[in-house]
């Protein structure tokens, strides 16, 4: 009932939201971009273990309405995930071999629903009262912190990516630049407190941060506070030293009680077969302690050839259910006249020595039209060509048009 009522509230959010504009469209300016990806999925049932053969079709679009005053954005996605191939089938992509759990405790792996499964990334209304102050209410994300994968003082957002298309949290935030060179920023996340009767205030999360530059130097400071659950202060530094730039990020939790798990829902880190994503919790959560993260990334170019790498490490003094003291992320993209690129990901966890790895290969040659190929696979050991435990989790060929 909950995953029809869901798809019932999505495609209806669908059909009516591109409507609502349109007495105030003629002027103003509105803008619709979006994108259709099409695909079949080969994927290992959490489960069970076996193996299903799924078609996948995904629909994102984004609405923009832009006044004067500001200007209000809707985010949204819809996916249909096929039955899942019979027994058959999964038998003859060898299913049932089973692999540890160790992926699934990273809570990156996707399920399957025969049902529609809708998604609201960003909802969201933005006024500009001055040159200096930027308000904002509804469904949004922040720049919090200097990570690229690891965000130990971020408690404000359920997860986030990489690629910055989970979900954001739901309230209320204002910006103000104070100069070119310093930036304060106050927020206040309302959907902690969903579902409470009673004391419902004391399930708000406020936080607060200000960043500024020192000549090249970025340094972020910032506090996320809950009433009894955690306070969490961080400080942030990144430098760009030529192509290469690296950033360190700690954070201290110093009231969070001794609980097992993370501190936000996991069913939005479900992650999606679609682009193979994955959406970290909150990694330090309602424990005490504190955690670190320290990486870099660069960039370079050779005519038509880029190459972009990214690396971070994590340390955690008190590490949630399923992921050790010590984790790793890595990232490595090539790209080739913007037409041909191929990508290659992984998240480790280097106690648990378990790894995930995440590859796909695109090819570009038409403006709107795009191919993929995909892959997730999670190993046991942190030198996968010598492990006798691979297991391909997903396997998926994808076609996406854009509009």
């Amino acid at each position: 009932m909950r995953y029809r009522n869901r798809w019932m509230r999505g495609w209806l959010l669908m059909a009516v939201v591109p409507m609502l504009p349109v007495p105030t469209v003629i002027g103003q300016e509105y803008q619709l971009q979006g994108d259709l990806d099409m695909g079949v999925v080969l994927l290992r049932e959490p489960v069970s273990g076996d193996r299903m053969l799924a078609g996948q079709a995904q629909l994102q679009l984004e609405h923009r309405l832009y006044y004067d005053w500001g200007e209000a954005g809707v985010r949204h996605s819809a996916t249909i995930l096929g039955s899942p191939a019979g027994a058959a089938d999964a038998a003859a992509f060898g299913g049932g071999n089973g692999v540890p759990d160790e992926a699934g405790a990273f809570g990156l792996l996707p399920g399957t629903s025969e049902q529609p499964l809708h998604r609201l990334h960003q909802a969201s209304l933005v006024l500009w009262p001055s040159d200096y102050l930027t308000l904002q209410a509804g469904r949004f994300s922040l720049p919090w912190g200097v990570g690229v994968a690891f965000h130990p003082g971020d408690a404000i957002h359920p997860a986030r990516t990489p690629e910055g298309d989970m979900p954001g949290f739901d309230g209320v935030a204002a910006v103000w630049t104070v100069s070119p060179d310093l930036v304060a920023a106050g927020a206040l996340r309302v959907d902690t407190a969903y579902g409470i009767t009673g004391q419902w205030y004391r399930e708000l999360r406020w936080a607060g941060q200000i960043s500024g530059y020192w000549r090249e130097l970025e340094v972020a400071a910032g506090v996320v506070y809950q009433p009894g659950v955690l306070m969490r202060s961080s400080l942030g530094m990144s430098l760009p030293t030529g192509g290469l730039v690296l950033h360190v990020e700690a954070a201290g939790e110093l009231i969070g009680q001794e609980q097992v798990g993370t501190t936000d829902d996991n069913e939005l880190l479900d992650g999606s077969s679609a682009g193979f994503g994955f959406g970290l919790p909150d990694l330090v959560g309602q424990r005490p302690g504190w955690a670190g993260a320290a990486g870099g990334s660069w960039s370079g170019y050779a005519g038509s050839h880029a190459v972009t790498a990214v690396t971070e490490y994590l340390y955690l003094s008190a590490p949630p259910a399923g992921f050790g003291q010590h984790g790793l992320y890595g990232q490595i993209v090539w790209e080739f006249d913007r037409r041909l690129s191929a990508e290659q990901s992984l998240l480790a966890d280097l106690e648990g020595r378990n790894m995930l790895l995440l590859s796909t290969v695109t090819l570009g040659r038409w403006d709107a039209l795009e191919l993929q190929i995909g892959s997730v696979a999670a190993v046991d050991s942190l030198l996968p060509v010598v492990s006798d435990n691979w297991q391909l989790e997903a396997l998926r060929l994808s076609a996406r048009v854009y509009f």
